[in-house]
């Protein structure tokens, strides 16, 4: 119960926070939800894609120019194999498109479509037994978008976050390793699909 109760609170803090950005956005801003599969590697699994499970999440983007952009982003899910855990993550994110997206004096072709990387820091939070548990972590990965028409974008999404916590998977150092930030702590991956919104006129960067 106290997992739902700080989940029902962080979701209603993000969207909080997405009101007042949608309220005072001018030019710049973007705000989108996802939905995808996810897995996770550790003691528990060491095998790519395997007992994939949903994830579903929401983010609201400020868009610096058109090759850089900033990102809030919250996300759930579960993870099912020899248990079930569930968790949230609520991180900030930095993007690198490749391309300039959505300028309007660029290449036309590269006004609509671009590859982007990602890397930030986040916050996971799950249960470990009745031991509730914050894990911080640090998102990677890359992805394509493409702007289906004025304001709209769609794409697809993978990332890696990088759990400094070794008891996601209620196994904490079992084969007693030396401890490492990268062996001996767990791993979530996310693949995605996205839509999101163009929130107020992009003028001040695509003149």
């Amino acid at each position: 119960m106290r997992f739902h109760r700080i989940k029902k609170c962080i979701l209603s803090l993000f969207f909080c926070f997405l009101l007042a950005v949608s309220a005072q956005a001018q030019a710049i801003w973007e705000a989108g939800i996802k939905a995808g599969t996810n897995f996770y590697l550790g003691d528990r699994n060491s095998v790519l894609f395997d007992d994939v499970n949903p994830v579903f999440g929401a983010f609201v983007k400020v868009n610096a120019n058109s090759r850089w952009a900033t990102k809030v982003q919250f996300e759930t899910g579960s993870i099912k194999t020899d248990f079930q855990q569930q968790y949230v993550d609520f991180s900030l994110q930095q993007e690198f498109s490749f391309f300039e997206y959505g300028l309007l004096n660029s290449a036309k072709w590269t006004r609509f479509f671009s590859p982007y990387i990602l890397c930030g820091v986040g916050l996971a939070f799950f249960n470990e037994g009745n031991r509730a548990v914050f894990a911080p972590n640090i998102p990677f990965g890359f992805g394509v978008k493409y702007k289906v028409v004025d304001k709209v974008n769609i794409g697809l999404e993978w990332s890696m976050l990088k759990l400094f916590s070794d008891s996601f998977d209620q196994l904490s150092n079992p084969y007693n390793n030396n401890e490492s930030i990268w062996l001996n702590k767990d791993w979530i991956s996310m693949a995605t699909f996205f839509v999101s919104v163009d929130v107020g006129n992009k003028s001040s960067y695509c003149r």
